[in-house]
């Protein structure tokens, strides 16, 4: 493996596994694999990125194909989210302490079935700007859309949000005050 992309892998597999289980509704097994197949697609086309953009469009974007082609496959199929709070400790080393935390909560279910509701773009939107960190201009390039469509998925997606986020925004304060 080329030193290069081993850095890349060791600073982006946990933000590439949580935008992963966030857009699979938690199913771990279905995150953890579908999290593989993008390295895997990456490294076998590492040669072909373009480091004058970002590692984190181009990664996300491979991210996001991936999980795409995987329900073109497999539109049956469906994650279990009601299963999340017992499948989630089974692999706590590969997820942040603070999505650790919040899946353990007993608000994790609906925080999950809240943003499995919403369109697919809005969705991602959301995911790879609060829990990502990614700018609109990098949700532009990962989705192929413009700025101000990423505004609007944004916007759109928060409104649909709202009664999640007030209860997420009590389910942190309780997680806080229980540190």
């Amino acid at each position: 493996m080329p030193e290069e992309f081993s850095d890349y892998y060791h600073e982006y597999k946990h933000k590439v596994y949580s935008f992963v289980l966030y857009r699979v509704g938690g199913d771990v097994a279905l995150a953890e694999d579908l999290t593989s197949d993008t390295f895997l697609k990456a490294f076998e086309r590492f040669e072909s990125y373009n480091d004058t953009y970002a590692f984190s469009t181009w990664i996300f974007t491979i991210a996001r194909n991936t999980i795409i082609d995987h329900y073109r496959k497999d539109k049956g199929q469906e994650s279990d989210v009601d299963e999340l709070a017992e499948v989630i400790g089974d692999d706590r080393d590969t997820i942040d302490d603070w999505i650790h935390q919040l899946d353990r909560a007993p608000k994790a279910k609906e925080i999950y079935k809240a943003l499995e509701t919403l369109p697919e773009f809005y969705k991602d939107c959301v995911i790879l700007k609060y829990l990502e960190d990614h700018t609109n201009a990098e949700i532009a390039d990962i989705t192929g859309q413009s700025e101000s469509y990423v505004r609007q998925g944004l916007s759109r997606g928060l409104k649909k949000l709202k009664p999640l986020l007030q209860t997420l925004a009590a389910l942190v304060i309780t997680l806080l005050l229980n540190l």
